[in-house]
């Protein structure tokens, strides 16, 4: 995959499926999750079952148990299938505990696994905009400077993640760029038309929810 493609491309999810393609991206399994979870909030308003959506993305943050992840997930599984079904179901599977693989045998399959299938296989609006949103660009990273973290850039940012409501991140390109941020990629993408989801890379670089500190906040540095 080249830069262009991956600026433009409407099917992100299959191109980075794709043998050639990988290790371009090593995504976590919370940036997948919260990915997931994002293209459920755009199904169909039958399938927008939201306390679970927002249990699962609570879960890929580390504030939600295994347990409460998994309490009422009957209601999903008791759907009639399909792939509308299966990525919301996917969205509430747990990292560990569950045995059978996509096959059908009894050898585990990772979430990570899992999550970025459903990924792939995944026909929802805005799809390669919240890949990227998530994702940032892998092939221009960007180094975060701590001195950026002022009160109000953070205070910006936690809003905007705990409300799920980024209206405020042109706001917050401001703040950024009153911090000192020099960083055309980072101004750019708060100043963009978006959309923009939890776990969107420049958010979470202010948060420090992701170890790595490159613009997509997935390479190892």
């Amino acid at each position: 995959m080249t830069e262009e493609e991956w600026i433009t491309a409407p099917n992100l999810g299959q191109l980075l499926s794709h043998p050639t393609n990988a290790g371009l991206l090593t995504p976590s399994e919370r940036k997948l999750r919260l990915l997931v979870c994002s293209f459920c909030r755009r199904l169909p308003l039958r399938f927008q079952d939201g306390r679970r959506i927002e249990v699962a993305e609570e879960y890929a943050d580390g504030r939600a148990t295994r347990g409460q992840l998994l309490a009422g997930r009957s209601r999903v599984e008791s759907w009639s299938g399909g792939e509308t079904d299966s990525i919301v179901w996917l969205a509430t599977y747990p990292s560990e505990g569950t045995p059978t693989n996509l096959a059908g045998n009894d050898q585990p399959v990772p979430a990570v696994v899992r999550l970025w299938n459903a990924v792939a296989r995944a026909v929802i609006p805005d799809m390669s905009n919240r890949i990227r949103d998530i994702f940032g660009n892998p092939f221009r990273p960007v180094t975060f400077s701590p001195a950026w973290r002022t009160f109000t850039v953070v205070a910006l940012a936690s809003g905007m993640y705990d409300s799920r409501d980024f209206t405020a991140m042109p706001i917050l390109a401001d703040a950024l760029q009153d911090a000192g941020c020099d960083s055309a990629d980072i101004l750019a993408h708060c100043r963009g038309e978006g959309p923009h989801v939890r776990g969107c890379w420049v958010v979470d670089l202010v948060l420090g929810k992701e170890p790595c500190q490159t613009g997509s906040a997935l390479l190892t540095n």
